[in-house]
């Protein structure tokens, strides 16, 4: 189905080149004409001879087409329905390759409601398929770069010479448009030429609006080592770095897919996926973290891959999981100060931030526009299951020496000692590195602390319980620091454990045993 204007055009076109064909100065504007199509949509020779085909066969004798008043109605949109059974990564290529062919847009009512609620009220769910060829189609690729891309037709000429207005092809240039794929794929869509004829145009439009943006960009590189960092080199290197923990650690995000598609709208169904899940936290963390606590607990930041995966997916357990009261209070702070890097998007995103901060650390971000919000982001939590009364502050944990670790079931009982100690005084700051930008523009920075003190400790908490796989390292004599609800309740969750009250030796983080 081309779209209303699209037909107007080509019926127009073919019927102004056919009626005097001898005329060569008609002819010779057809086809300018039809040379001014191809360059804006990127069309081949064949593309375009297709598609003047395609405008006689539309409007020519018994063979005429009238599309019906509803989109959704026109043969091509019937021939590809909205997905209601696979993933929701099918799900979404397939609304985006329906928005290719013309059958309405992503506010249309059908495709808002073929994905849940919490992926976001402009439905543009790209965080579901950031992931390699996680877009199952080039069409759907170009539906995606078609939406992030700033469209400069209702834009003066200073806009399109600001390069706050190019921030978009940032994450536009995560995902590579491959022509001869797209044919090869339109050929085999099963929908009417009509159908195709639009997904050509729609196709070409979204390669030729982000080759001219490319070419902007990388003019203004070759003048600038700081739109070269944030624009084309920072993304690349840190595609690539993606590419490389996405090979060395499939199983993160396999285990996080499958946590995506058991989601609800309530909180709950989810009962044992927090310790399905901590066997890649710990591997994680033995991996990341020193012993010597050089960093605490507040400065800890989740940014890398497999990291920023886990703070997801154990905020995500944590909400739904019967077994993993706290959980989501602590890993939900974790998460809240970085870009959860789920693949080629975020990655993009992350990469232009470094190239800023490397160009800041040089003083020469005057020219740079400040990075833009995050456009691929995870779903809306929505509530937890279980009783919450503040969320997790680092600086306000709670503490004790274990007198006794006795086992209950598939939990951890932990008593304290009334027992004298010195707990360091910190003086916490915000770097100027900045780590992430939320979607409402949030900057989020590095964060650091320092020992400037200590302050004498003489109380004891009360007892308090945390998974088994939570607890290694705590035995009698450790000096556990946790966080809970604070109701009275016994459930905790350890964020640092100290083989004793000197803190010399750290034996656990975040439940993870060193």
């Amino acid at each position: 189905m081309v779209r209303r204007g699209d037909r107007e055009g080509l019926r127009e076109l073919v019927l102004f080149s056919c009626e005097e064909p001898a005329d060569a100065a008609r002819q010779k504007w057809v086809q300018a004409v039809r040379q001014s199509v191809s360059n804006q949509a990127a069309l081949s020779l064949a593309d375009n001879e297709r598609l003047m085909k395609l405008g006689a066969a539309l409007h020519g004798g018994e063979t005429r087409y009238r599309p019906p008043q509803n989109p959704a109605e026109d043969p091509g949109c019937t021939a590809l329905p909205v997905l209601k059974e696979g993933t929701l990564a099918q799900k979404v290529t397939r609304v985006a390759e329906r928005v290719g062919i013309g059958c309405g847009d992503w506010n249309t009512r059908l495709h808002r409601d073929a994905l849940p609620l919490r992926f976001g009220e402009d439905r543009r769910p790209w965080w579901l398929v950031d992931f390699n060829d996680g877009l199952g189609s080039e069409l759907a690729k170009g539906a995606f770069v078609g939406a992030v891309l700033t469209n400069f037709k209702s834009l003066s000429k200073a806009a399109q010479e600001d390069l706050r207005y190019y921030l978009p092809w940032i994450h536009a240039s995560a995902v590579e448009l491959d022509a001869a794929r797209f044919r090869t794929q339109l050929d085999a869509l099963p929908v009417p030429e009509a159908s195709k004829g639009a997904a050509l145009l729609f196709f070409g439009g979204a390669r030729a609006r982000f080759e001219r943006q490319r070419a902007f960009v990388t003019a203004q590189a070759k003048a600038n080592k700081g739109v070269e960092g944030m624009f084309l080199s920072g993304p690349t290197a840190a595609r690539a770095q993606w590419a490389k923990d996405a090979q060395a650690h499939p199983g993160v995000l396999e285990q996080l897919l499958a946590l995506e598609e058991k989601m609800t709208d309530t909180p709950g169904g989810m009962t044992g996926c927090a310790k399905a899940l901590f066997p890649l936290f710990q591997e994680w963390v033995k991996k990341t973290a020193k012993p010597a606590a050089s960093v605490t607990a507040q400065e800890f930041v989740m940014r890398d891959y497999v990291g920023s995966q886990l703070a997801y997916g154990l905020t995500l357990c944590g909400l739904n999981d019967a077994d993993a009261p706290v959980l989501d209070q602590v890993f939900g702070y974790y998460l809240s100060r970085v870009e959860a890097q789920r693949g080629p998007m975020v990655a993009s995103h992350l990469g232009s931030i470094d190239g800023w901060n490397a160009a800041q650390a040089k003083r020469a971000n005057a020219e740079l526009p400040d990075p833009s919000g995050a456009l691929v982001t995870p779903p809306t939590f929505g509530m937890s299951m279980h009783s919450s009364f503040l969320p997790f502050d680092g600086q306000s944990v709670r503490s004790g020496v274990v007198a006794s670790v006795k086992p209950q079931k598939d939990k951890v009982r932990i008593t304290f000692k009334k027992e004298p100690r010195k707990e360091p005084i910190l003086k916490c700051g915000f770097s100027d590195k900045l780590l992430s930008v939320t979607t409402n523009g949030t900057r989020i920075f590095e964060y650091h602390c320092k020992k400037v003190g200590e302050r004498p400790v003489t109380d004891s908490h009360a007892p308090i319980t945390v998974p088994v796989y939570a607890a290694g390292g705590i035995k009698a004599g450790s000096l556990v620091l946790f966080w809970d609800y604070d109701d009275g309740k016994e459930p905790a969750w350890p964020i640092e454990v100290f083989s004793d009250k000197s803190r010399k030796k750290r034996v656990n983080l975040l439940g993870a045993q060193l």
